[in-house]
């Protein structure tokens, strides 16, 4: 568990609850370090978002699928199959 520094005691005050605190109370808490502010926003910035949903491991496989198609596509020349007519069932006369 992480630790974190300890902060100083705060009085307990009753504050009215359409009103709030007043001037001096916040800056009473914000000196002690009871302000409401995160250091850590945890957001991802927009490449790290497009990244992330890029590269994961389905969209690898269909891009691997698709590399192949296209390869078979371009080079067709490799698949070095080229049908023959002496070597169909049929027999012209």
């Amino acid at each position: 568990m992480k630790k974190t520094a300890q902060k100083p005691p705060l009085s307990r005050v009753e504050a009215d609850v359409l009103v709030g605190l007043n001037e001096a109370q916040v800056d009473e808490r914000k000196k002690k370090g009871y302000a409401n502010i995160s250091s850590n926003t945890g957001e991802k910035t927009t490449a790290g978002i497009i990244f992330g949903n890029l590269f994961t491991f389905f969209n690898s496989v269909l891009f691997t699928i698709a590399a192949i198609f296209i390869a078979f596509i371009v080079y067709p020349p490799s698949l070095n199959y080229a049908p023959r007519i002496e070597s169909l069932p049929c027999r012209v006369v």
